[in-house]
């Protein structure tokens, strides 16, 4: 998957059916809309209200990646203000993007626990050599695997799949995986996903396998921490 803006990262969470340890109330524009708190994510506090990702960001004029910050005060809009919803057969956890937006989600993962925890010990997503690095490339925010067609995309680290569905714009069939700490992990252009919105993956277990989908044949890969895009590269373990 690649890039959307610079302060971005935010790919995939979802992004988001996982938010922090607390899961405030649903709110009302009546009550002077939501403020944004640590763990929140826009796609999160869309399903808490039982809205579309992109009617929410439509009514807050936040435009993909969908980023929101600690603070932040959100309006709220009525449920009968969003279009029908077209959703995946396969079931999720979360509502899934309409195909004439792009519902690439904004995450902040879980909350951190402190300012010192650490990156998750990562493994490659998928065998191929690095095509673009990080801050290179069309999509500077990560990184682009050069594989074979049809080869597994796995699980860099152990986490909760926030995100597992169709971004029709540019990022085709994406995965977003929280690994908690406030790191989250996306996987874009892949052709087939096997898992599903909430489910639970180890390190290096399948997500599904590369083939073009969106605007690249190649697989993006991107590391977020609390949003910000991280050069994935040094977490990586050395090539021989």
């Amino acid at each position: 998957m690649k890039g959307a803006t610079g302060a971005v990262l935010l790919l995939a969470a979802a992004l988001t059916g996982c938010v922090g340890s607390e899961r405030p109330a649903r709110v009302s524009e009546a009550r002077g809309g939501y403020v944004v708190r640590s763990g929140d994510t826009l796609s999160a506090i869309a399903m808490r209200n039982g809205l579309m990702l992109s009617t929410l960001a439509r009514a807050n004029a936040i435009a993909p990646p969908y980023l929101i910050r600690v603070g932040q005060r959100l309006n709220i809009p009525r449920r009968g203000d969003q279009p029908a919803q077209r959703m995946e057969s396969r079931p999720v956890v979360q509502p899934l993007p309409t195909s004439t937006s792009t519902p690439y989600p904004a995450i902040v993962s879980t909350p951190r626990p402190s300012a010192s925890t650490g990156a998750p010990r990562l493994v490659w997503p998928a065998d191929g050599p690095v095509a673009e690095t990080f801050g290179t490339g069309a999509e500077p925010r990560g990184i682009a695997l050069d594989t074979l067609s049809g080869a597994a995309v796995r699980a860099a680290a152990a986490g909760t799949v926030i995100f597992a569905g169709t971004e029709p714009q540019k990022y085709g069939q994406l995965v977003l995986i929280d690994h908690g700490g406030g790191w989250v992990t996306a996987y874009g252009h892949l052709a087939r996903l096997v898992v599903s919105n909430g489910e639970r993956v180890r390190s290096g277990a399948r997500l599904g396998f590369t083939g073009a989908s969106g605007n690249d044949s190649r697989l993006h890969f991107e590391l977020r921490r609390d949003n910000q895009p991280r050069d994935p590269l040094p977490l990586l373990p050395p090539r021989f």
